[in-house]
């Protein structure tokens, strides 16, 4: 080797200058925080291998030296020089070389490992993109000096294949350590450090979110989305659609896509119209024997992901995919050929919902309706109705009334969703297109007819129209069970509704064993909360609860936890959890109604708004009562929804009132319902208890003794909660009479909750019970003495429980503080760990720790009880 014949080509043996700021990564090893003298970072581009190596030089304790390698390197003269000249720029203890030791390379690396064990100095030794030299002659000697590195060297290769340098046998040994792409992906948290301290433009929690979902973790790839938009501030995944991609399409086709062997390429175009895929279905959809190698060569490049709940079945990088599927559309027939052999392959392996997703994206109305034809009712059975819903959508009423099997699938999928508002907008254009085909085969199809009658018998029950429900109802009949099993459904449902609990459990059986044989979950699942609910009404808790517990279950097993159907579910069981005195219970189910569908708008805000007073008030939390109290009005006035939502609110606003004080608003509320009747069927039957509630508020106990009677008149005998309810209210009405008989009426009504362990009908939140409970000094009933020691107990625990607000007050917004970040601290006031706090609120430990320090940072604070200091004087 003769310097002279390799000029040094100084700005490769520079360090590289830093454009902006590098993110700390402190939860990777530092490279002199472990005794290893090699280290090598493994990825393809864009995973800041460089960034991280850059990182590493900065440190003040320890010498650098930076070789950037292009393919001239692979000349050793060439690569020693610089290498030598590296060092020697460096000042390296005085560095030297003798003109005789650069023909020999041997001689050459024995000296320069001499010349490095004079220094004690701490000294990093970085060769960038090692991945482009592959002369042998180069391998081997650096192995040597990999080897018999001294103690206070560190070599760092950057390089986007594991080179041959033998790192295996080195890690054996401990002398050695891989750091791959998966260790270099951003967190979540990461990700949000990155774009507020290195790009400034701090974005909000659910952005980032997003952004990470979409590179996941990738470095380059978020980088490349923030150039593509220009991102100044804030932007969305709306945003990343909407602007040109140009950037991010040239990056991956000239850094990693063309790097890859044709054999690989055709492999990812075929595969990438999948959202994700096992290695069977890969090796059926490439036609390729090697499919097993490649995907685990596309893992360990950082390409392929696999999914966290099926180890075993992969997702290629959003931006990835996204490219992929870019250059597969260029080629509009192979585009359509690989969507079609996909949606096959899909509907074969039972995956009938993503096989639907593909034939809409494929924009194939012949596929959709194919595949809607073969797969549809039996999705809509096993829970994927808006995904039926969805394909139907994509149809005109043409192409629909072409196939009237699609029109009955459009009935069904409002049935089983419980949509009876589309339900009402279909059934109208159905029948007329039957009316005119009235000599169609299936116009004259009686399962046909017996699921219109269905239809109309729903929409009877909803609007309230009982006499045309029954006689709907009356004239059903069918011989196919699946529709059998509706009949049985919507008759229970019916005579629940009627006030007759205990004929609705025969009928809801029936439906519950067709179900079951149909695996129809969905509705197995609604079966299960109404007869939980028919329990109720009848004071079977433990079987009400058995029923609800097993409903969880199901969903669990078959992965329906995201349907909306479990609002059902959930708001049965936090209705017996109160009414057990299970405060906890009810909590639980609360904090999996917000996850499940606290971001929608609209109704579903009213059960929600609903759970999260009634908790209030049991917590005696009145800031939060107050302000929750102000929204369920408003939004009740504003909605037209399910008679029982209403009674139930109105239970609700009315103890509002009644700790307010406002009497004016609770006499207005009696004057508006004057004319109402309180009799007639279950929701009559409760309508009249709120108004039985109202007059004692007002303290009217003649007027409530006379209603009561009529109430208990009108009550059937298996409606034994409503009874029960009528009953305490008559003991309040007559104790405030003072009448004699008062005492041997509660005597009766306790023994009766005793019995059912109905504890919370007691623990009103008005305490007007306990009252007339310590007046009457029943001492010697077990039952009231426990009823007291509850109350006594709840009264404790809500005292020692802060009453931060609900919802982020204005105050606290103006700080900074986000809605999530207020939730994380209304959980730290309820004295949750991190780890509580993370599973409630359905996120990772680390994410939880993350929102921890913005909240202290936001309010000025440094633990957590001065936080909760902070927050309470912030809702003031």
């Amino acid at each position: 080797m003769d310097t002279e014949q390799y000029p040094i080509a100084s700005f490769k043996i520079s360090i590289p200058h830093v454009h902006g700021k590098l993110l700390p990564r402190p939860q990777l090893p530092d490279p002199f925080s472990l005794p290893i003298p090699v280290w090598a970072l493994v990825a393809p581009a864009g995973f800041g291998k460089t960034s991280l190596a850059l990182s590493w030089t900065q440190q003040n304790d320890r010498q650098a030296v930076w070789y950037s390698l292009d393919e001239t390197d692979n000349d050793p003269g060439r690569f020693f020089s610089h290498l030598f000249a590296a060092l020697q720029a460096q000042g390296v203890e005085q560095l030297s070389l003798a003109p005789s030791l650069l023909h020999t390379p041997q001689l050459f690396l024995s000296h320069i490992l001499a010349q490095l064990k004079l220094s004690c100095r701490p000294l990093l030794i970085v060769l960038d993109d090692f991945h482009v030299i592959e002369e042998e002659g180069i391998h081997s000697l650096l192995q040597q000096l990999m080897s018999h590195l001294p103690v206070h060297v560190r070599l760092v290769l950057t390089s986007r294949s594991l080179p041959p340098l033998g790192i295996a046998k080195l890690k054996a040994k401990g002398l050695a350590m891989t750091l791959g792409a998966q260790m270099l992906r951003f967190s979540r948290e990461e990700t949000a450090d990155w774009f507020r301290c290195c790009l400034g433009s701090p974005q909000s929690e659910g952005n980032t979110e997003q952004l990470w979902e979409k590179s996941p973790g990738w470095p380059g790839g978020l980088r490349l989305l923030s150039m593509s938009t220009h991102a100044v501030g804030m932007m969305t995944i709306s945003d990343l659609q909407s602007h040109d991609q140009t950037l991010l399409q040239h990056y991956l086709t000239d850094e990693v896509y063309s790097h890859l062997s044709s054999q690989l390429q055709e492999f990812l175009q075929l595969t990438c119209v999948l959202e994700w895929f096992d290695i069977e279905l890969a090796q059926s959809l490439s036609e390729s024997a090697q499919a097993s190698e490649m995907i685990v060569y596309l893992e360990a490049n950082g390409l392929l992901i696999r999914q966290s709940s099926q180890p075993l079945c992969y997702r290629y990088l959003s931006l990835f995919r996204e490219f992929l599927l870019t250059r597969l559309s260029a080629c509009p027939r192979r585009y359509q050929q690989a969507h079609q052999r996909a949606c096959e392959l899909l509907a074969v392996r039972a995956r009938t919902s993503e096989a639907l997703h593909l034939a809409m994206q494929m924009r194939s109305r012949e596929s959709v309706i194919a595949c809607l034809l073969k797969h549809g009712d039996a999705m809509i059975l096993q829970g994927q109705s808006r995904n039926v819903q969805q394909g139907l959508s994509r149809l005109r009423f043409d192409e629909l009334s072409a196939h009237p099997q699609l029109l009955l699938m459009q009935i069904r999928c409002a049935l089983y969703r419980y949509d009876m508002e589309s339900l009402s907008d279909w059934l109208p254009e159905v029948e007329p297109f039957l009316e005119q085909h009235a000599q169609s085969e299936l116009a004259q199809d009686p399962n046909m007819q017996a699921e219109l009658a269905i239809a109309r018998a729903h929409i009877a029950i909803k609007r309230e129209h009982w006499q045309l429900a029954d006689r709907y109802l009356r004239d059903l009949s069918c011989d196919n069970q699946r529709i059998q099993m509706q009949i049985y459904s919507l008759r229970g449902e019916y005579t629940l509704a009627m006030g007759q609990p205990e004929q609705a459990l025969v009928l809801l059986n029936d439906a519950l064993r067709l179900a079951n044989e149909q695996q129809a979950y969905v509705l197995v699942l609604w079966l299960l909360g109404l007869m939980a609910e028919a329990e109720m009404h009848t004071l079977k808790l433990a079987s009400a609860k058995a029923r609800l517990t097993m409903a969880k279950s199901l969903a669990k097993s078959h992965h329906l936890e995201g349907l909306r159907i479990m609002e059902f579910v959930y708001r049965c069981h936090f209705k017996l959890a109160l009414l057990s005195d299970d405060v906890a219970a009810a909590q639980r189910d609360l904090q999996a109604t917000e996850a499940l569908i606290g971001g929608l708008n609209g109704k579903w805000q009213l059960p929600l708004l609903m759970e999260q007073l009634h908790l209030a008030l049991r917590h005696r939390q009145w800031l939060d009562v107050q302000q929750l109290g102000v929204r369920l009005d408003s939004l009740l006035s504003g909605l037209a929804v399910h008679r029982e939502w209403t009674i139930n609110a109105e239970t609700l606003l009315l103890s509002v009132w009644f700790q307010q004080r406002d009497d004016a608003r609770i006499r207005r509320w009696l004057l508006d319902h004057a004319n109402s009747e309180s009799i007639g069927n279950h929701y009559l039957l409760q309508h009249g208890i709120n108004k039985l509630r109202a007059l004692l508020i007002l303290n009217k106990p003649r007027t409530a003794l006379r209603l009561s009677e009529t109430l208990l008149e009108s009550a059937e005998p298996q409606q034994r909660l409503a009874s029960l309810s009528i009953a305490l209210f008559r003991c309040l009405a007559n104790q405030r009479l003072q009448r004699s008989q008062t005492q041997l009426q509660m005597h009766r009504a306790l023994q009766l909750v005793g019995d059912t362990q109905a504890w919370g009908l007691l623990l009103e939140p008005d305490g007007s019970f306990i009252e007339t409970l310590r007046e009457l000094d029943i001492g010697d009933s077990p039952v009231a003495n426990q009823i007291l020691q509850r109350s006594q107990t709840n009264r404790d625990v809500s005292a020692k429980r802060p009453s931060l607000l609900v919802h982020c007050p204005p105050a606290a917004t103006q700080l900074g503080v986000s809605h999530r970040e207020w939730k994380v601290l209304t959980h730290i006031a309820n004295g949750k760990t991190n780890e509580q706090i993370a599973e409630s609120l359905f996120i990772a430990h680390s994410t939880v720790k993350s929102h921890i320090r913005r909240i202290y940072r936001k309010l000025e604070v440094s633990e957590r009880q001065q936080a909760i200091q902070a927050a309470l004087r912030l809702q003031l």
